[in-house]
């Protein structure tokens, strides 16, 4: 019985270290919007940004602060975004 209990403890702790294979940016773009709010025409923040992340060519995330973010989506595609 100690080594059923063993064994399933390894693979239990082995299944909780795996991650999800990465989303694609089209991907991220789609929670992103499933996630967002309703549409603000500006924001502000005082200080630094506590970073950005582009989703594609033609829109990006810009966080505030640590737990604000504002989706970005352009007008017109932007090569290189990334």
């Amino acid at each position: 019985m100690p080594r059923l209990s063993i064994a399933l403890l390894v693979i239990l702790l082995a299944s909780a270290c795996a991650s999800p294979p990465p989303m694609s940016p089209p991907e991220e773009l789609e929670r992103y919007r499933a996630n967002s709010g309703e549409p603000v025409r500006s924001f502000t923040t005082t200080g630094r940004l506590w970073g950005w992340r582009a989703l594609g060519d033609s829109a990006l995330t810009v966080w505030t602060r640590r737990d604000q973010a504002f989706l970005l989506e352009l007008a017109n595609r932007c090569p290189d975004l990334q």
